[in-house]
């Protein structure tokens, strides 16, 4: 084989890892029980067996919040996703923010997961609150809570997920 053939075959190999390696990541829409996966081919369907409340996609995975479980769903594969973890109790609202996912819980609290391994979150801290949590929102390092008797709060989140009230 000559000089110039191993250049071109060098060159083709490196165009085809590039191309894999700047594939776009999968992303998920609900609806009822059903999650509806979003490939750059043919879409695909996760069907859970509880009615879904909210959703929350990163690096081709999504985070599946029900009234009695989250799901953990590999969608790398719009076809055929496969479900990786289960995690209680289940939840309302979920939001990945950096390697973190935070859960509104059914009951109001806040609980907060390590995804950084994407098979295998890892419970961080539960926050509880003088009165139930009925949703937040996540702007830049700030989450900010709305709970139940009307009052809300500002919480900055250090770089381990970590909240500290703002005063």
């Amino acid at each position: 084989m000559s000089r110039k053939s191993v250049c071109v075959i060098a060159i083709a190999v490196a165009m085809v890892l590039l191309l894999v390696g700047t594939a776009a990541a999968n992303t998920a829409t609900f609806k009822g029980k059903t999650v509806t996966i979003h490939g750059d081919k043919s879409p695909g369907k996760w069907e859970s067996p509880f009615t879904i409340n909210d959703i929350a996609c990163k690096n081709n995975v999504v985070y599946v919040a029900t009234d009695k479980i989250i799901k953990i769903v590999d969608i790398s594969s719009a076809r055929t996703p496969v479900g990786i973890q289960s995690l209680l109790p289940g939840g309302k609202q979920i939001e990945i923010k950096r390697d973190y996912m935070y859960i509104r819980t059914t009951d109001g609290t806040l609980r907060l997961y390590d995804v950084k391994n994407k098979f295998k979150a890892r419970f961080v801290k539960e926050y509880k609150f003088d009165s139930s949590l009925k949703i937040f929102e996540i702007h830049g390092i700030n989450l900010y809570t709305y709970h139940s008797d009307k009052t809300s709060r500002v919480y900055k989140i250090n770089s381990g997920g970590i909240l500290t009230l703002k005063k």
